[in-house]
């Protein structure tokens, strides 16, 4: 809703699209170039072949050396030298590289080589004086040793100029390279025997010497059989330590007795009544029969007199027994205290006896500890003597068996046909350079090229839109050009001048009534020509356009469509006062505004002057084109080349917008930037660029909207074209102006 508001025509506005160049264009860059490209090609290409064919013929030949990863083994015996490629295989192949090839191993392989060979080798290389070579140049030139990415496997190669040396030279570095890692193995395991024989005999002294140590030991401190005194001596603290603890219970029973007597003497207390005095002895004994004395007395007392003979001898028994029981009783307490006395000298004793069983037992300990010491030393050393002694046997037995891992998989064999120069890769060196000549110096030239003449130089260079090309039309003076579409001449041409028209519908922003202002770079771009077929073009859309030429230094327009220049733009700007009446000033006697066809009037210059910028900064220039906006539908205003004077700018900033014209291939796209660029500091907006005079060969390049040519044209339309056009113009001369469309 909104585009339609600010375009009225109807026209919707077409989205910008950046302009890229595609694989089609770089060949039609190519092909622009492309026959000077090819010579200079083609030179080439046969120089080098030349070149190459000339170099002295070289044979190639390669021995492939294989590396085993798991080699087979007759006995599971780990080697000293170890050759395989088991673990890091990247990094030992690194060093397998390094080590075939150096200097020294090239010294080697130069050794091995007997007079015949030697000649062999250096002669094919003398010069026309018969001098030759080093052997050592001649090898370290010609080999190409590599190893197979992902695979243990070496290539050696040699090129020479003798098929023969080739072959010696791929061959004997390989025989030579498995010679040094067998010789490398052999010095290995003679290093390693000598080694481990030495060691062995160093450590068996060293166990004889701590056996008699160990011997000696035992001796001064009577150890014959420690283990044996150590048990013997544990068994009988064991059973010191239980008779001691008996002991003390003992004595804690026996001092718990008589601490109880001591304490019923103390107080006066009936001992009979303590279980360690009446219990288990006499003293109950007498005790039971003093009870019955006295139960015997009470029975008699009943029956008898005290002075009575059996009351008299009852109490003398009751008497000696109760002496008897005292003398008892102090007895069996003597009796406690001396049980007591002698559990504290037997439990004293028996600690004693501990005490010296402990000692003894750690004299024994700090003697085990001596003695284990030298024992375990003894028993270490035992054990790395017998470790060295299998080794040892293992290294004597490894070293009689080949335990290189490399073996020649297909040997070198003299070549049939030389290396170089190849027939088949001359030709193909010869075209790669040739393409790439062919190509590369019009890609080169290309961008370097300043010139303007590509789509993607105006969208991606100049910042602006493409409104397209009009071809270079031949056979015209400049008076039919200037009415192609007018007279309905050249239809091809005339299509691209639609094409343009639709452009300028579609990206234009500005409503009608639109004043445009045509210009270009330099004179002779065809400005003037566009701008009368535009013009022409608006006009067949039934717009009420004007042409105005604003080229006061050199006008065409009235020459272009047979009009004297007697009457226009400057007789008037110089005349009086202007009209109020805007139809009374299009029929203005100076200005003469004339109709060249329906909805087609031309403004004329009027004759020539140097003060063009004076005329258009008035006021009075500018309240002209305010007037003739309101007359018309379409006003295109040509003006002089903006790249020489000013006159544009001052026209470009009292318009809508501005198109700019650039003969294709022709101007400097810096400087038409640069105009461009002043242009834009104008109220006027550049709405795009048109490419003029494009050759027919380029109608079609660098994304061009030339898609007309005249045989396309001619096949679309047939034999009727002519007729059509005719009748076609006739109409629209016959019709009527209505007012603006």
């Amino acid at each position: 809703m909104a585009d339609n508001q600010n375009n009225p025509s109807g026209w919707s506005t077409a989205p910008k699209r950046e302009p890229k160049r595609t694989l089609q264009d770089y060949m039609l860059i190519v092909r622009e170039r492309a026959w000077w490209a090819a010579l200079i090609a083609l030179v080439a290409a046969g120089l080098l072949a030349a070149y190459l064919w000339s170099q002295p013929r070289l044979y190639q030949s390669t021995t492939t050396l294989l590396f085993e990863t798991a080699p087979e083994r007759v006995v599971d015996i780990e080697e000293v030298v170890d050759n395989s490629l088991r673990g890091k295989e990247d990094m030992i192949l690194q060093v397998h590289l390094e080590q075939i090839t150096s200097r020294q191993f090239m010294q080697r392989v130069m050794d091995s080589l007997s007079e015949d060979e030697k000649q062999l080798l250096t002669q094919p290389y003398a010069d026309e004086e018969g001098h030759v070579p080093s052997l050592s140049s001649v090898i370290r030139q010609s080999s190409a040793i590599s190893h197979a990415s992902g695979a243990p496997i070496f290539r050696i190669t040699f090129r020479h100029r003798s098929a023969e040396g080739a072959a010696l030279l791929a061959n004997r570095y390989a025989h030579k390279y498995i010679d040094y890692l067998d010789e490398r193995s052999d010095q290995g395991n003679q290093r390693a025997i000598g080694f481990l024989q030495e060691q062995a005999d160093e450590l068996r002294s060293k166990i004889e010497e701590s056996e008699m140590k160990l011997q000696q030991y035992r001796q001064e401190h009577n150890l014959v059989s420690l283990e044996e005194n150590q048990n013997i001596v544990l068994e009988r603290m064991k059973e010191l330590n239980g008779a001691v603890t008996k002991a003390r219970v003992a004595k804690l029973a026996a001092a718990a007795k008589v601490s109880e007597v001591e304490n019923a003497l103390d107080n006066d207390n009936n001992l009979l009544e303590i279980p360690a005095i009446s219990e288990g002895s006499a003293v109950d004994a007498t005790a039971t029969k003093l009870a019955q004395a006295k139960a015997e007395r009470e029975t008699l007392a009943t029956k008898y007199l005290e002075r009575h003979p059996r009351m008299i001898e009852n109490q003398k028994q009751i008497d000696g027994l109760e002496k008897m029981l005292q003398t008892q009783i102090k007895s069996r307490v003597t009796d406690l205290r001396n049980q007591l006395a002698e559990a504290q000298e037997r439990e004293d004793k028996l600690r004693t006896e501990l005490d010296a069983a402990e000692q003894d037992a750690l004299k024994r300990d700090k003697q085990a500890i001596q003695y284990n010491v030298l024992r375990r030393q003894i028993e270490s050393d035992q054990r790395l003597f017998d470790q060295l002694m299998a080794r040892l046997n293992e290294t004597n037995v490894s070293s009689q068996l080949s335990n290189v891992d490399a073996r020649v998989v297909d040997e070198a064999q003299p070549a049939g046909a030389p290396f170089t120069p190849d027939r088949n890769k001359v030709i193909a060196s010869s075209a790669m350079l040739f393409l790439l000549i062919l190509i590369g110096i019009p890609l080169a030239m290309e961008a370097f090229d300043n010139k303007l003449k590509t789509e993607w130089d105006v969208g991606s260079f100049l910042q602006k839109s493409f409104l397209g090309e009009i071809p270079m039309v031949k056979g015209n003076n400049p008076e039919k050009r200037a009415k192609i579409v007018l007279d309905n001449e050249n239809p091809r041409a005339r299509e691209y001048f639609r094409s343009i028209y639709s452009q300028i519908m579609l990206m234009s922003e500005a409503s009608p009534p639109r004043i445009s202002v045509i210009t270009s770079t330099l004179p002779g771009e065809g400005k003037t020509f566009v701008a009368s077929n535009l013009a022409s073009c608006f006009a067949k859309h039934h717009a009420r356009t004007l042409l105005i030429d604003c080229d006061l230094r050199r006008p065409q327009i009235n020459r272009f469509f047979d009009l004297k220049n007697d009457a226009g733009l400057i007789p008037w700007m110089e005349s009086g006062e202007m009209p109020t009446d805007a139809e009374k000033l299009v029929d203005d006697p100076l200005l003469q505004v004339r109709q060249v066809s329906p909805y087609l009037h031309v403004l004329r210059s009027g004759g020539v002057t140097q003060e063009a910028s004076e005329l258009f900064q008035s006021q009075k220039f500018h309240n002209l084109l305010l007037r003739l906006r309101d007359q018309y539908d379409q006003i295109i205003i040509d003006t002089p080349p903006v790249g020489g004077f000013s006159d544009a700018l001052f026209l470009a900033s009292q318009a809508d917008e501005t198109l700019f014209v650039a003969k294709h291939n022709h101007v400097n796209r810096r400087k038409v930037k640069y105009l461009l660029e002043r242009i834009d500091h104008t109220p006027g907006r550049v709405l795009g660029v048109i490419f003029n005079q494009t050759k027919t060969s380029r109608t079609q390049q660098y994304g061009f909207y030339g898609f007309y040519d005249e045989k396309t044209y001619r096949n679309y339309y047939g034999d009727n074209k002519s007729s059509q056009s005719s009748s076609l113009a006739a109409r629209e001369r016959l019709q009527p102006e209505t007012g603006r469309a």
